[in-house]
């Protein structure tokens, strides 16, 4: 369009995908098959925690040890708040605005920085992203930044190894809407300054859920802002899953929210729509005990990038990718999109 000019920009979230299949063990025809992976042998259950802020390298004392310019440890297992023998950490990740675009990547500690991409960073606004990081047997992950910016690490579970389990196992769901304030009704309308939004558990979940893994939308912020979760009825905390640039764009976070009985609180620090969906939840101590569910942590690795092949996806287009891993009902996954021709969404 004349006077318009199309912007490029690369966007990164947090994609929870549920194989409609068990396993994919040959492509079909249109599918593409990435190498399998070895999963290890280990399987782990969810445990909430807070959330609690872990680290933060505007702070004198950071909560991390920093090893050069561009990478930084954080001991989750050491953290007096979190357990210690955890295999896997559910995090979100925040970097400040850097000096030109870059991206994060991070990867259990001591092992080679893999070829993965956590959040890629912008030059107009703060940008974060959750993900769910394998520890090294010390309990540690690295952050590793292409361009230099403030780091906050956010932690709101841990997965801790388990043969079979009652809490903590994972319950995928089609994706469903839970809350949107720009539809009509009982407490719509967009959130105000430091206004907290109370979503109930959804019928299809157990009361005794422990949390809910959602993707959640700001759309129309009148401001900078930035949200933050926490279960209802406990005190708004310091921490936040998702950051907004304050031109009205809808900015989207998938994240895994500990839960009361009475559901999650979200909290806006300046304002706007926000959109809800669900994607899964893990069981409560009610649930039977079975090794459906549990998380099998692997190494981060890219399984599939459309600049190499089969090519570039046009508006509309879909792309189907094989399981790489034999038996997964479930991956937990990061899907960047880069160079879009205008505005526009995802769904995996």
């Amino acid at each position: 369009m004349a006077g318009r000019v199309r912007q490029r920009k690369t966007h990164l979230g947090f994609v929870l995908a549920t194989a409609a299949a068990i396993a994919i063990p040959t492509a079909a025809p249109g599918v593409f098959a990435p190498p399998p992976v070895s999963a290890a042998p280990t399987t782990a259950a969810y445990q909430p925690v807070g959330p609690v802020r872990v680290a933060d390298t505007r702070r004198t004392k950071c909560g991390c040890t920093r090893l050069n310019n561009s990478t930084v440890e954080v001991d989750i297992s050491g953290h007096p708040n979190l357990p210690n023998d955890a295999v896997a950490v559910a995090i979100t990740v925040t970097v400040t605005r850097t000096a030109s675009p870059g991206y994060v990547t991070v990867y259990p500690a001591g092992t080679p920085r893999p070829f993965v991409s956590t959040l890629n960073t912008q030059v107009d606004r703060a940008v974060a992203n959750s993900a769910i990081i394998p520890l090294e047997p010390n309990g540690r992950i690295a952050l590793f930044q292409l361009v230099k910016g403030d780091v906050i690490v956010d932690v709101t579970g841990v997965f801790v190894a388990a043969d079979a389990a009652r809490s903590g196992r994972f319950v995928p769901v089609s994706g469903r809407r839970l809350v949107d304030t720009r539809r009509p009704g009982p407490g719509s309308g967009p959130l105000g300054r430091n206004q907290d939004l109370t979503v109930p558990l959804p019928a299809v979940v157990d009361p005794d859920a422990t949390a809910l893994v959602v993707n959640v939308t700001n759309v129309d912020d009148p401001a900078v802002s930035y949200l933050s979760a926490r279960p209802a009825g406990q005190p708004a905390t310091t921490t936040s899953f998702l950051n907004t640039g304050g031109w009205g764009q809808p900015v989207a976070s998938a994240t895994t929210i500990p839960v009361s009985p009475d559901g999650f609180t979200i909290r806006s620090s300046r304002g706007g729509n926000v959109i809800v969906d669900l994607l899964g939840w893990y069981t409560g101590p009610s649930a039977a005990s079975s090794t459906d569910g549990l998380f099998v942590p692997i190494t981060p690795q890219r399984i599939f990038d459309s600049r190499t092949r089969p090519g570039r996806l046009y508006a509309g287009g879909t792309i189907e990718i094989a399981s790489p891993v034999t038996g997964a009902a479930s991956l937990v996954t990061n899907v960047t999109l880069t160079q879009p021709d205008r505005r526009g969404y995802v769904t995996a």
